[in-house]
């Protein structure tokens, strides 16, 4: 893959810089960001698990959080840093989530995509997730205008 980056998967939240990759990655898209406080409560979560990709001299270059009850899992945020995209970080990322799920007995994968973000689209659609429904106003920018969101979902069972 061009650009590819040797990566290393940690488990754990660590609030403070995922606020800071959280709200560089998603400044373009205009989605309020994860705050620090908010990482914080899902680090608390014992249905919660965060992995981190970090790049080879350490520094973080994505994160992933879902939550698991019963049968199904919720990813809460994937973001990669924008300067470390297209690289393979996402697709090792969403993975890694999912592993995670399965092993805490999830059978289903939801997630809520803004409508309007073509490349997170296009990752979840190559890892065989499918539109189940669709929130208006779903998102809140940081100028108080809404974005429809995409529901997606994909069984964990048929994993590629």
């Amino acid at each position: 893959m061009p650009g590819a980056t040797e990566l290393t998967l940690t488990p754990g939240i660590a609030a403070d810089s995922w606020a800071e990759l959280h709200a560089d990655a998603f400044a373009a898209e205009r989605p309020r960001p994860w705050s620090s406080a908010a990482f914080a409560n899902a680090a608390m979560d014992s249905a919660t698990d965060g992995i981190n990709a970090k790049g080879e001299d350490g520094e973080l270059l994505g994160v992933a959080l879902a939550r698991t009850l019963f049968e199904d899992a919720e990813l809460l945020t994937l973001a990669v840093s924008p300067d470390k995209r297209k690289r393979g970080v996402g697709a090792v990322l969403l993975r890694a989530i999912e592993d995670a799920a399965i092993r805490r007995g999830a059978e289903r994968m939801l997630l809520e995509v803004e409508a309007s973000a073509k490349p997170a689209l296009g990752l979840y659609s190559t890892f065989g997730y499918a539109q189940i429904g669709h929130r208006r106003g779903y998102f809140i920018d940081s100028y108080g205008r809404s974005h429809d969101a995409q529901i997606l979902a994909k069984l964990l069972t048929e994993l590629d």
